[in-house]
């Protein structure tokens, strides 16, 4: 999955380069905030909020060996400074040859290289940068925007999130989509209803490619929370009989079957959505340059104050499920959705063959093809998100005639070659950069 991270930026927009600054925490224990004030150069404080995250990533070429941790920081400084608050992400880094290689659960340094805190000189009347992470739908989120008085709309935005999750969530028994599978509920709230349409629409113009009806076969191959199904011919067909996305409708605000055993389930359309209706709800409040990025399907919206575009990571696919992220190529970003699928992370191998968690809702089968990875670009980040599984269902030729034949989509694949290992496509329309172009 692409990662909204900035390459080359410091980590706060005001923050220039400078001598390292070390911040300790003592005590700290894995997945627990703590609040305290650090003193910092020029009069300028730290209030900080920190939390332990796992991630790591090696750029090549950079002197970075590995990040400990993210630490969720407020910056302020005094009335009348250069810079009055801002709320943003550090990534905390250790450089090569430091002393500090690994976090520990009751002791973390945070090491800070090259950040230096502006004059505490003329006020700056310029939009701020502040930035929001959490957990929701069993992945991250990270929300970047500018806001003229640096406004964190953390507490609106964890609302908003939970009230969409209630809706659409296939986990949580209680949700709405929930009870409309278990035939408890039928009628249907906004958030249900625009994805519902969404993933009709898509399905048709992909002939089925992407269908919201396919999670019987997902879970019987072994993708889902149940155990592996014994899958002979004969379970197949039987689950294909409830898969279809012809199989369902809504009408006059409620839904209705023509099975009762048909279950939806939007977990290929609903995180990209979730990006959408966050971004407009930025938009709501006035602001109108944002990335939001929920578990790497992800809305850009605007250029930064700086004027440039919005630069984001794809990802080469891994040889392990469990391997860190890597990236060769870079894309600029205003105003687009982007999602990236791929059979690299959610697989098993079983007598030799590989069964990928991309299930082809007509054949009732793992899709089976040289098709490793695709980002694709669209107008919305729903609608990214959709096509990208699509993508993923119909193999290599088809999906570049697809993307190809269409105004409004561009991609990038990545598929395997039995000579180079893997090889890419880049859609007539879209741009990349190397790390050299960076």
């Amino acid at each position: 999955m692409p990662m909204a991270w900035e390459m080359g930026r410091a980590v706060v927009g005001w923050l220039r380069a400078g001598a390292p600054l070390v911040v300790g925490f003592h005590g700290l224990r894995r997945g627990e905030k703590t609040n305290g004030l650090v003193n910092g150069p020029s009069g300028c404080w730290l209030v900080g909020a920190a939390r332990l995250r796992s991630d790591s990533y090696d750029p090549a070429g950079s002197n970075v060996t590995g990040t400990l941790a993210t630490c969720i920081v407020r910056i302020m400084t005094p009335q009348g400074s250069h810079v009055t608050r801002a709320t943003c992400i550090v990534r905390i880094m250790t450089l090569k040859g430091s002393n500090i290689t690994s976090m520990k659960n009751w002791i973390l340094f945070f090491l800070i290289s090259g950040l230096l805190f502006t004059g505490c000189g003329a006020p700056y009347s310029g939009p701020q940068m502040v930035n929001i992470r959490g957990l929701v739908f069993g992945t991250y989120y990270s929300i970047t925007y500018y806001e003229d008085d640096g406004t964190a709309f953390d507490t609106e935005i964890d609302s908003l999130l939970q009230d969409f999750n209630s809706s659409l969530s296939f986990y949580d028994r209680e949700s709405l989509l929930s009870r409309i599978n278990r035939n408890e509920e039928t009628r249907v709230d906004d958030y249900f209803e625009v994805v519902f349409r969404r993933s009709m629409e898509i399905s048709g113009e992909t002939d089925g490619a992407f269908d919201a009806t396919v999670f019987p076969l997902v879970n019987a191959w072994g993708f889902g929370p149940s155990e592996r199904a014994d899958m002979t011919q004969a379970k197949v067909d039987s689950l294909l009989d409830v898969v279809g996305y012809e199989k369902i409708r809504l009408e006059n605000g409620h839904v209705v079957k023509d099975d009762d055993r048909v279950q939806l389930d939007f977990n290929a359309i609903a995180k990209g959505y979730a990006a959408d209706v966050v971004g407009k709800f930025l938009e709501s409040k006035g602001v109108d340059v944002y990335l939001v990025e929920i578990g790497g399907d992800l809305v850009a919206k605007g250029v930064k104050p700086d004027e440039s575009k919005w630069k984001i990571g794809l990802e080469i696919p891994a040889g392990e499920a469990d391997a860190e992220q890597e990236w060769h190529y870079f894309v600029e970003i205003m105003d687009q959705g982007l999602a990236t699928s791929g059979d690299y992370r959610q697989y098993y191998e079983e007598d030799g063959r590989r069964y990928s968690h991309t299930i082809d809702p007509e054949t009732g089968y793992p899709a089976d093809h040289n098709l490793m990875s695709v980002s694709v670009f669209a107008a919305d980040a729903m609608s990214a998100d959709a096509y990208a599984t699509a993508i993923m269902v119909m193999g290599l030729d088809e999906s570049i005639s697809f993307v190809e034949d269409r105004d409004d989509l561009e991609a990038y694949f990545i598929f395997s070659d039995k000579e180079e290992g893997y090889g890419y496509y880049v859609s007539t329309g879209l741009k990349l950069m190397s790390r050299e172009d960076i």
